[in-house]
């Protein structure tokens, strides 16, 4: 059975252009099916790396415009998912596990990144607009 990524509210946080942007991750993520030509699966991951990369500008942006203490840290997870993501993007996929191993990676990463890594930058974004009120 394949991964499917299944958009949940609980993955909301709070900024409506980067819950989009999560949103067309896992758009991205179900258009790979598990079995396909290996040349629409490498077009699809290079839309995938895009759009990850530039969702990462967006967001840091965002978090350098409210002084996120920990941006050094978050650009730093940033940068190393984007050297995993090239570096899968570069093996071969001519078999069914290996696209599955991609969406299990890409799912652990997506689930555990916004969970943890991104909600923790908006409860930030959250207390300093509270706090400027």
């Amino acid at each position: 059975m394949g991964i499917q990524f299944l958009w949940d509210n609980t993955y909301t946080i709070g900024n409506p252009d980067l819950d989009q942007q999560h949103k067309r991750i896992f758009e991205l993520a179900n258009s790979l099916p598990e079995v396909l030509d290996e040349r629409d699966i490498k077009q699809i991951i290079w839309r995938m790396f895009k759009h990850v990369h530039e969702h990462f500008v967006d967001e840091e942006k965002m978090m350098k415009e409210i002084g996120y203490p920990q941006l050094a840290e978050h650009r730093k997870i940033h940068d190393e998912l984007i050297t995993r993501l090239s570096d899968i993007s570069t093996r071969s996929f001519d078999d069914d596990q290996a696209v599955y191993e991609f969406k299990k990676f890409i799912y652990d990463w997506i689930i555990e990144h916004i969970m943890n890594v991104d909600k923790g930058y908006f409860r930030f974004a959250q207390e300093k607009q509270g706090n400027n009120r």
